[in-house]
């Protein structure tokens, strides 16, 4: 079933997207994409439920290790195709209506705005008051 994609799953898609090959752990996803623990899992959920994601324990003693088993979460390969298609669906088509309020200026402004600031991110300079400056 295909889903109404949130804001908020899109900026989890492009953290995994930036970086496919290794599996991240929840904290690590939400300072990436900057979606807050409460609302990152629930989606997480989602996205695992639906084929996107898949998710696994990690293998460790706890006691060993100082602290709680983390799981990791990697996309899968139609999650990847999935998530490519989400972003580049929202990016290009002005008529694509989600169920965001009906604001679909808000939601080009705000995708606009994380696709320039990973390009810039992929670019290595850093994006502050309109211009881009090198780190």
């Amino acid at each position: 079933m295909e889903r109404n994609t949130s804001l908020a799953t899109l900026k989890v898609l492009r953290a995994l997207l930036d970086n496919i090959s290794p599996k991240h752990y929840g904290l690590e996803l939400s300072e990436r994409s900057g979606v807050t623990t409460g609302a990152l899992y629930p989606i997480l959920s989602r996205l695992e439920a639906d084929g996107w994601v898949e998710g696994e324990w990690e293998d460790i003693d706890e006691s060993l290790a100082g602290r709680r088993r983390r799981r990791y979460y990697r996309l899968t390969g139609l999650g990847e195709i999935r998530a490519r298609q989400a972003t580049m669906t929202l990016a290009t088509s002005p008529t694509r209506k989600l169920n965001w309020n009906g604001q679909w200026w808000r939601r080009q402004a705000a995708l606009a705005t994380l696709t320039m600031q990973a390009e810039v991110e992929r670019l290595g300079g850093v994006r502050r008051s309109g211009r881009v400056r090198s780190r």
